[in-house]
């Protein structure tokens, strides 16, 4: 952060991510179960600025500037250890595919500006407006590398050809959007009732290039541009979506500790360029998009309470999200595979509730607990919605162990998800406890320590986590893992 005057700040961000050799242990139905999968190689780089100006006048307290580019490196390596024997017909001998790797790699730029305003129209009157531009670049290739052994008629081998045949999970394509945004604070009871008022107004642009599958092969170091069974996956294309979404909410003060909330708001979102072009193959189920699908619309309704007082903290909600054309998968065919095809449903719903407590039973002691619950459902097809977790929540004690160190013993409970979408698998329940022990900050001169120390899952439970993805052998979480910290201020 810069201040080159005092009403003025320009703050400057970041960041790198890299990462080599890591083991990708979910996928399950659309990598192999026998799969050997990593991340070879990942990328992240982000950069953005933003200008800052202060106090302009009563009414206008600031105006700002900010603009952000971000580069990801997405590169799969999967060894998928599948050997085909494919029967002689047609006058072709017959062949042994041994398929050696899959190797998907992507590029995703993207860059964003915004413009927001800061006024105070009033002693209880805030307003935020603004614009902002954001679009994604997504470049990608997939390849397929084969071993390929002619048969003769004693299934001995006669010649071996190495084929790599390129493709695509996603067409070359740009997502963008332009913004208008407002939001309102108005105190209609000076410290009792305040209105939170909420718009935006989004134009969106798709536009995505012609692809083939396969685009090319090459056996034996020889290029064919017109591989057999070539034919347009994606034809070029552009979509248009207009979207607007609003919110109101109030606030109400039932006493110095406590408050109540309510929300209502009206959502909309476009279908990403995954949702609507997707295209993996990686020699199990094919994952399929449609560039079709229609945007998500819904409405949102929230009713909250909080307290705070006497030692005691409370935050509870109670939420339903109604939902029209929801954006999900469901199990199909395509070109006469197995596929999870993505689709709208028609009408589905959310409801729920959270809650959390905590209570101070002494100064060096206190409990607390947190639950949540949701449930979906398709309304139309009168079905569950699939991953949708069950009721679960944790509940803890805190305490001193000496007066530089705290302890915190916790449960993690998960109940049995029996209400499952059509094919989903059914979750019993489980229960598993964790410790962790820290200490107060120590003061080494500029430098501030805090050690930590512990350990997840105590008693080694063994439980399937019903959002889970992994695949083949691997169905159960992590079991004891102990850990040592340390956090470094300065």
């Amino acid at each position: 952060n810069l201040k080159p005057l005092d009403d003025q700040e320009l703050k400057l961000i970041f960041q790198q991510f890299n990462a080599e050799d890591v083991g990708i242990p979910g996928g399950n139905g659309v990598f192999p179960a026998n799969a050997t999968v990593r991340y070879p190689e990942e990328r992240r780089k982000m950069f953005s600025a933003e200008y800052d100006i202060n106090n302009i006048s009563n009414s206008l307290r600031k105006i700002s500037a900010k603009y952000f580019y971000q580069y990801m490196l997405r590169d799969v390596e999967n060894i998928p250890h599948q050997v085909k024997t494919v029967a002689a017909s047609n006058g072709q001998p017959a062949k042994r595919v041994n398929v050696l790797e899959i190797d998907p790699t992507a590029e995703h730029n993207s860059y964003g500006l915004q413009f927001q305003s800061d006024f105070t129209l009033g002693s209880n009157y805030y307003l935020i407006a603004g614009v902002d531009y954001w679009q994604r670049r997504y470049t990608g290739i997939r390849t397929n590398s084969q071993k390929i052994e002619v048969l003769g008629a004693n299934g001995a081998t006669v010649k071996t050809m190495y084929k790599t045949t390129y493709d695509k999970a996603l067409p070359d394509a740009t997502y963008g959007s332009t913004g208008f945004f407002v939001n309102n604070e108005i105190g209609l009871i000076e410290k009792k009732l305040k209105l939170l008022l909420g718009g935006r107004f989004d134009l969106i642009n798709i536009k995505n290039d012609e692809t083939k599958s396969p685009l090319y092969d090459i056996t034996d170091g020889t290029v064919n541009y017109t591989p057999a069974g070539q034919t347009i996956l994606w034809k070029a294309g552009t979509a248009k979506n207009t979207s607007y979404t609003y919110s109101a909410g109030l606030l109400y003060s039932l006493s110095e500790h406590s408050s109540l909330s309510f929300n209502a708001a009206r959502s909309f979102r476009s279908p990403s360029l995954e949702e609507r072009y997707q295209y993996i193959d990686q020699g199990s189920y094919i994952r399929i998009g449609d560039p079709q699908l229609k945007p998500e619309k819904g409405y949102f309704l929230d009713l909250g309470l909080r307290t705070n007082g006497n030692g005691l903290r409370t935050r509870a909600s109670i939420f339903y999200n109604y939902l029209n054309d929801l954006v999900t998968e469901i199990t199909g065919t395509y070109q006469g595979r197995n596929a999870f095809i993505k689709t709208n449903i028609g009408e589905a719903s959310i409801y729920g509730f959270e809650l959390e407590t905590s209570y101070d039973v002494l100064s060096t002691l206190g409990v607390y607990n947190t639950i949540s619950f949701v449930r979906g459902k398709d309304l139309k097809a009168k079905n569950d919605l699939p991953q949708i977790p069950p009721l679960n929540g944790n509940a803890g004690i805190r305490f001193y162990l000496i007066k530089e160190m705290t302890a915190d013993i916790s449960a993690v409970y998960f109940a049995a998800q029996n209400k499952v979408a059509p094919g989903e698998i059914k979750t019993p329940g489980y229960v598993y406890f964790n410790i962790d022990i820290s200490s107060s900050m120590i003061n080494l001169g500029p430098l501030n320590l805090r050690l930590i120390c512990g350990a997840e899952n105590i008693l080694n439970k063994e439980y399937r986590n019903h959002l889970s993805t992994n695949r083949g052998s691997i169905t159960t979480e992590p079991g004891r893992n102990i850990y040592i910290k340390t956090n470094i201020a300065w």
